[in-house]
């Protein structure tokens, strides 16, 4: 079955392109695990918006949708795969062509006026941020990192409803990589512990994030016992969400982060 073809023909009744969205790429890449649907799209998409040269509020607001739903779902899903690189130029395609540019660029996407039911774009504008900065950073490119706010902010953040209830997106999950990579790791283990309150995240992702996290603190501190329950909380999480991705993601890492810090024990 030629799954892009069939998206291709589904669009919403406003004319959204669904396609272009890629919502359903996160079902490809968690439950499939169909690298080959994530490469098509990538390139298809890519093209699309790199024709369209995005530089004004006019043209952002003829594809705010199909750009939103990219933001909540399929950036993260890449950068989840490995696909840095492919982040990064996605978002450059939709005018984020510098982090300096960053802030500028997402008002002219968001527009002045908040609204009622999302806010101000505030809380989505951060969880992008970490985004891109881990997006460069994957690729040896650490850039300053003083604009990243407290875990209690971060953890507000992902309160927010667009954060909260749609796609894959979590500002917590994203926050607690970024302070491990920066050696922050107190604040890595503040911000997962928050994020694993009952009340905080519904999603899968972002709880095998926190568990992730704590579990790599754990072992570079040398304590095996508490890593070993943290990754087993990581792998009993990604087990009960059905998505295979998520299982693999947890293995992978144990492994390659035991081999280092408990090579021989």
């Amino acid at each position: 079955m030629n799954v892009c073809a069939c998206l291709c023909v589904c669009c919403a009744g406003d004319g959204q392109n669904m396609f272009l969205e890629g919502y359903f790429i996160s079902i490809a890449g968690y439950h499939w695990g169909s690298t080959a649907v994530l490469k098509a799209w990538i390139v298809k998409t890519h093209t699309e918006f790199e024709g369209l040269n995005l530089n004004s509020a006019v043209l952002f607001s003829s594809y705010f949708f199909e750009i939103l739903g990219c933001f909540l779902a399929s950036l993260q899903t890449l950068l989840d795969f490995g696909e840095s690189l492919s982040v990064v130029s996605l978002l450059k395609a939709f005018g984020f062509a510098t982090f300096r540019e960053f802030d500028s660029t997402f008002s002219l996407y968001w527009g002045s006026d908040a609204n009622p039911l999302i806010g101000d774009g505030s809380k989505l504008k951060l969880y992008l941020k970490l985004m891109y900065f881990l997006a460069f950073a994957d690729n040896g490119q650490i850039n300053d990192a003083s604009w990243i706010p407290s875990p209690t902010y971060i953890a507000e953040a992902d309160m927010a409803w667009l954060l909260r209830y749609s796609g894959v997106a979590s500002a917590v999950g994203l926050g607690t990589r970024a302070l491990f990579l920066l050696k922050r790791f107190d604040e890595a283990v503040e911000l997962a512990l928050l994020g694993l309150k009952p009340e905080q995240t519904l999603k899968h992702n972002a709880v095998v994030d926190c568990h992730l996290v704590l579990g790599q603190v754990s072992a570079s501190r040398g304590a095996k016992e508490e890593a070993d329950g943290h990754f087993d909380a990581a792998l009993e999480r990604a087990m009960f969400s059905r998505l295979p991705f998520l299982q693999d993601r947890v293995l992978r890492l144990k492994a390659e982060v035991y081999s280092i810090s408990f090579e021989g024990i």
